[in-house]
C-alpha cells in the first residue's frame, strides 16, 4: 500500500514539472521592440570630395566626428521589425586646403541628416538590421579660380547594424552608414567669359554609436 503511494506521488510530481515549467515559460515573453525612441548618437565620418573636368581632377579624403540627435518608431511582426529611424549631426572634421595643377582647393562638412527605413530581424532582445533612406548634408568646396559651391547636398543612405535592449527602455545600438550625395554642377567664367564647367561629387563613410530611450510601447502584430 504504501509502496503504491510513493509512486502515485512521484508519478503525479513528474506530470506537474513540465506543466510548471511551461507556465515558466509563458511568463517570460520575448521582448517588444514595438515603440517610439529619441536618443543621442555618436561616431567617425570619413568623407571624400571630387572636382573634375576636362583640365582638372581634384580627389581628396577628410575625416572627422559627426554626433547629435536621433529618433524613430518601430513596429513588430512576430520576429520581423520595421520603422522609421532619423537623425541629425553635426561634424567636426579636418578642413582640407590642396594645390592641384597651381589651383587652390579648400573642403568642409558642417552638419549631415538622415530619414531612413528600417527593417530587421529580432532575437528576443536583439535586433539585426538594415536601413536605407534619404541623406543631407551641408558640404562646401572652394578654389581660387572661382569655384565657389556650398550649401546643401542631398543623396541616399544605406547601411545596417545592431541594436540592443538593456532595459525595457534603454536600447543602444552599434551602425554603419553610406552616403552618396547627387553629382552638382557648377560653371566659372574668367574676366574674359570664357567659362569652365566642374563635375563636384560629395560622399561620406560613418561608423557610430548610439543610446535612445523607448518612451511608448504597443502591441506587436
Amino acid at each position: 500500500m504504501m509502496r503504491n503511494a510513493i509512486v502515485a506521488v512521484a508519478f503525479a510530481l513528474m506530470l506537474a514539472s513540465p506543466a510548471k515549467a511551461a507556465d515558466y515559460l509563458a511568463d517570460v515573453a520575448p521582448y517588444d521592440w514595438t515603440g517610439v525612441y529619441g536618443g543621442v548618437h555618436v561616431g567617425f565620418i570619413q568623407a571624400n570630395v571630387s572636382v573634375e573636368n576636362r583640365d582638372l581632377d581634384f580627389d581628396r579624403d577628410f575625416n572627422g566626428f559627426a554626433g547629435g540627435v536621433l529618433g524613430g518608431v518601430n513596429f513588430q511582426a512576430g520576429n520581423v521589425v520595421f520603422g522609421l529611424d532619423m537623425d541629425f549631426g553635426g561634424v567636426a572634421a579636418g578642413d582640407g586646403k590642396d594645390n592641384v595643377d597651381g589651383v587652390r582647393f579648400e573642403h568642409g562638412m558642417d552638419w549631415v541628416a538622415h530619414i531612413r527605413g528600417r527593417l530587421g530581424y529580432a532575437i528576443d532582445r536583439l535586433l539585426i538590421y538594415a536601413a536605407g533612406g534619404l541623406a543631407v548634408a551641408d558640404f562646401d568646396v572652394k578654389a581660387n579660380n572661382g569655384l565657389d559651391d556650398g550649401g546643401h547636398a542631398t543623396g541616399w543612405s544605406v547601411g545596417g547594424g545592431l541594436e540592443y535592449a538593456v532595459t525595457d527602455n534603454v536600447l543602444v545600438r552599434a551602425e554603419f552608414l553610406h552616403d552618396e550625395y547627387i553629382e552638382e554642377k557648377a560653371t566659372v567664367c574668367d574676366v574674359t567669359l570664357v567659362c569652365s564647367n566642374f563635375d563636384v561629387d560629395f560622399g561620406d563613410n560613418i561608423f557610430r554609436i548610439g543610446a535612445s530611450w523607448k518612451f511608448m510601447s504597443g502591441m506587436a502584430f
